[in-house]
Order: C-alpha cells, then structure tokens, then sequence
C-alpha cells in the first residue's frame, strides 16, 4: 500500500488585518491540505514530517491606477519559522517593478519556486510589504501558496 506524500495548495483570504504575513485559506475554493499539511493561525503553512520539500507562492498585486505612487518596486518573501533557530529564515524573495501607465487597472505578479530541506514542525508563510498589503488580490488564481513532499527524510 503506498502512503499519501503531504501536500497543500492555500489561497489568499480576504481582511489581512495590520498583518504583513497573508492569511491563508484552507479549504475553500481551490485550497486543500493532505497528509497531514495544515494552517496555523491562519498564516502559517505546518511542515508534518521532515524532507524536501518543493515550495511554491505567488503574489499578485492589484492598483487602480499609476502604481508607482505606492511603491517603487513590489516584493514578497516566502520565510520558515523553525524551532531549530530562534529567528525567522528567508526561503525566497522576490521583487518587480510595478506597472506606469496612468489611468489603467495594472496588476503585476511575483511567482517564486525553490527546494527546500524542512523538518517536522516548521511554519512557512509569505509576507508581503506592510503598505502593499491591501493591493495583494484575493482571487485564488492570482495569489496562492503551497509546497509538497519531494523526498521523506528522517535524517535532517
């Protein structure tokens, strides 16, 4: 009989609150998690067994007009939370430059993709710059964040 590996496809949440991190939706829609894969506070995807994993976000963001009023450039940031080290590690950044036209509903996106060795118990999250937070779209096609277990490991 072979065991179902972990996996979890979150999308975004509406009312992110004064958070920086996205909150995550669990079930609804396109959202799931198996084997284990769960949300923690809403923020936070959990890590159920230790290996590699292949993490995957991506971030979209929406302005209704000239977008560099905002912000001279857009990133988001995919960080592990682990109880192996006392401060949060940066998995993957990522930065774009936002759209110029005037006048326009412009969106631009962030996709970012790595493998990572995780263990059991680690949090995984994406945040996104405080004042930008209310440009990020909550469509589940746009904004989105998973990983899946490529190789179990008992060893890391």
């Amino acid at each position: 009989m072979r065991t179902q590996k972990p996996v979890a496809h979150f999308t975004t949440f509406a009312g992110f609150q004064n958070s920086t991190s996205l909150l995550l939706e669990t079930s609804l829609g396109h959202a799931f998690g198996m084997a284990g894969m769960s949300s923690d506070k809403g923020s936070y995807l959990v890590i159920p067994t230790s290996g590699v994993y292949f993490v995957y976000s991506q971030v979209t963001y929406a302005c209704p007009r000239d977008c560099v009023a905002h912000a001279r450039q857009f990133s988001a940031t995919v960080s592990k939370k682990t109880r192996h080290y006392p401060q949060p590690e940066t998995l993957m950044k990522g930065y774009t430059r936002p759209p110029t036209k005037e006048n326009t509903f412009l969106k631009t996106s962030i996709y970012q993709a790595g493998a990572f060795k995780l263990h059991a118990e680690d949090h995984i999250y994406v945040e996104v710059p405080k004042n930008l937070i209310m440009n990020v779209t909550i469509n589940e096609g746009e904004t989105y964040f998973g990983a899946f277990l490529l190789e179990h490991s008992a060893l890391l």
